[in-house]
């Protein structure tokens, strides 16, 4: 018995199952986040007020 050798059920599987959208942008994680919310939070309120 020959196995994992027919050509045509290659990728079956893979075929078969929905595809997931990928994400459009990274978001910025660990220190690049946290200046982010700084920012969000304070410096623009600042200037807002």
């Amino acid at each position: 018995m020959e196995r994992f050798t027919d050509q045509h059920v290659l990728g079956k599987v893979r075929g078969q199952t929905l595809s997931v959208a990928e994400r459009q942008e990274e978001e910025a994680r660990g220190r690049a986040h946290k200046r982010m919310q700084y920012n969000r939070r304070f410096v623009t309120a600042v200037v807002a007020l």
